[in-house]
């Protein structure tokens, strides 16, 4: 959790992640006191700032500020379902009704591990799988996604890869997708550079999202294929 909080300190996007800590801290993973970490360091990463002058409601309301930014476009160089239906589509309708739609399929699918979890153990294996998912989920559902937000999942998609050899195509796949969003966006979306379309890299993300929901739901621990 000390982590956590320092992730949550630099970035607001470490909320992506808050699921998969309350589902933790259902499985008596995390300890109640273990969760004021995160306000914790927040507070002490504001009060240099506050100590030369700034607000201190200012600081304290700094990352609510945020999401009223980059409002013009509904996906910000990342390939999700904004560049299927059209990233410039009813920007103003889709940047709210897109969040509640997200929030939406993400507690849809936390539901749906928790039932699971009540017949399979949560191994470490199967909580990358969740922990994949659910962030993938939320960066393909939710607008404004920056194509540097997907850093963290492909961290956890090349776990999974070293850790389940026979889905190691996953993580490269991924991350190739990036290096092209990348590449095209150093090149300034020059239309001769874009070797595939961001439409085409939504859907095979897209793809990607939903082998590894399937996956997460067929887990099971290599001890119970055994008993069977």
């Amino acid at each position: 959790m000390i982590f956590y909080g320092i992730a949550f300190a630099f970035k607001l996007q470490a909320l992506f992640w808050a699921p998969i800590i309350i589902l933790l801290w259902l499985y008596k993973k995390i300890k109640n006191i273990d969760l004021l970490w995160v306000p914790g360091i927040y507070f002490l990463s504001i009060i240099p700032a506050w100590i030369l002058g700034r607000p201190l409601g200012e600081l304290l309301g700094i990352y609510f500020a945020q999401t009223g930014v980059d409002t013009n476009r509904l996906s910000m160089k990342y390939p999700n379902i904004y560049y299927i239906i059209g990233e410039l589509y009813l920007p103003d309708w889709y940047s709210t009704g897109g969040k509640i739609f997200a929030l939406g399929v993400i507690l849809l699918f936390m539901v749906a591990v928790v039932y699971k979890l009540m017949y399979t153990k949560l191994t470490p294996e199967l909580l990358l799988f969740i922990v994949y998912t659910q962030g993938a989920l939320a960066l393909y559902f939710l607008p404004q996604m920056h194509e540097r937000y997907g850093y963290f999942i492909e961290i956890i998609g090349i776990l999974i890869g070293i850790l389940c050899i026979r889905l190691f195509w996953v993580p490269v796949v991924h991350v190739l997708i990036t290096f092209l969003t990348y590449s095209y966006y150093y090149n300034y979306d020059q239309p001769d550079r874009i070797i595939i379309p961001y439409s085409v890299l939504a859907i095979v993300m897209l793809g990607i999202v939903l082998y590894m929901i399937y996956q997460t739901f067929v887990y099971q621990e290599k001890k119970e294929i055994d008993e069977r």
